[in-house]
């Protein structure tokens, strides 16, 4: 049974960046690292990140009491 520490996060607005979601998500543990990926044609990204705790229950806090972006 493997615990991921790495969790999807969807339904982002076009303004959220990797600051907005740390600051949102740092609350529930420490962020190794935050991802979003860019559309390459728009440049924008397009409305999901990665972000991935140190620590897995961490990462299960924070879906366990998800906040709205």
């Amino acid at each position: 049974h493997t615990h991921t520490h790495t969790r999807y996060i969807g339904g982002l607005a076009e303004e959220v960046d990797e600051k907005v979601l740390h600051a949102a998500f740092i609350p529930f543990g420490e962020i190794v690292d935050v991802q979003i990926p860019l559309d390459y044609e728009s440049e924008k990204h397009r409305g999901f990140a990665f972000i991935e705790f140190e620590i897995a229950e961490d990462a299960a806090a924070a879906i366990d009491n998800m906040v709205y972006l």
